[in-house]
């Protein structure tokens, strides 16, 4: 690695380097922008511990237990005959209820996984860095490089543990690829292993790197702006934004169920009315 940044200082070689590669203490070496960003995130293995203490208090907001205990105090009071419709109404009603709160709890029956990288720090959870993104973690700021040194595993010794025992940094396409990947599908539990943390670590410009002094740099810089203001770049950034939408779906966002859940509910209590 040092002879090639070596070779690129002295312009003896034009060569493009990953971001991860390269430290902020090169930064003579004449650098050509691309024009588009990428998201650093962080992909984290899922909880596989069980949290059945409080299970059935869980699901509900405060909100919920509130309309709950009003409806319980009122029905007391006042005292209503169902018929036949009514029932049947219940009945359907009442399965569409229990098959929310099953799915629910099947989805929540494990204790809940870091959402923000504070909750991350606090976690057992190790990050796998390998030595080349030394300097891509340093940049990311002496707080957050400390906590991440603390709980790092090199590649020799991630090779001794489970594929998913560990969290580790992409950008966001690469995080949705091994995400989505099959060996990361836990067949037993019926869920992904890994979930990409909401929180992102940074927004990184993408960058050619190529020698000093060698003549085709002008020329790339030129084929880059003219790829830019021919607008390719402006639809593809579209398309991309367009794909994350999509790609949402493997953030972890599950939270508490909310009056909508419970629409079944307040339809059964209406039609005991009717």
């Amino acid at each position: 690695m040092d002879l090639i940044r070596q070779r690129l200082e002295n312009g003896t070689i034009d060569i493009h380097m990953p971001r991860a590669h390269v430290s902020r203490s090169y930064v003579n070496v004449d650098v050509a922008a691309a024009y588009e960003w990428e998201a650093l995130v962080l992909v984290v293995p899922k909880s596989d511990q069980l949290n059945l203490t409080n299970i059935m208090l869980q699901p509900f907001t405060i909100e919920v237990w509130t309309i709950v205990l009003a409806y319980l105090l009122v029905r007391q009071m006042i005292k209503l005959l169902a018929t036949v419709g009514v029932e049947l109404v219940s009945f359907l009603l009442i399965e569409a209820y229990l098959a929310k709160i099953t799915e629910f709890l099947l989805y929540c029956r494990f204790r809940s996984d870091p959402q923000t990288l504070d909750e991350f720090f606090r976690s057992p959870i190790p990050i796998l860095i390998p030595e080349y993104m030394d300097p891509l973690v340093e940049a990311l700021g002496p707080s957050v490089a400390a906590n991440f040194h603390a709980k790092l595993i090199r590649p020799d010794e991630y090779a001794k543990r489970a594929a998913s025992c560990c969290a580790r940094i992409h950008t966001l396409p690469r995080a949705e690829y091994v995400v989505r990947m099959g060996k990361y599908f836990d067949a037993t539990l019926g869920r992904k292993q890994l979930y990409i943390l909401p929180e992102q670590l940074k927004i990184i410009p993408m960058s050619y790197l190529l020698g000093r002094n060698f003549a085709f740099k002008n020329s790339f810089e030129l084929f880059l702006l003219g790829v830019h203001e021919s607008g390719l770049i402006g639809r593809y950034v579209t398309a991309h934004r367009k794909d994350m939408a999509m790609m949402e779906r493997n953030f972890f966002t599950k939270g508490w169920l909310t009056l909508a859940d419970l629409l079944p509910l307040f339809v059964l209590v209406g039609a005991e009315h009717i």
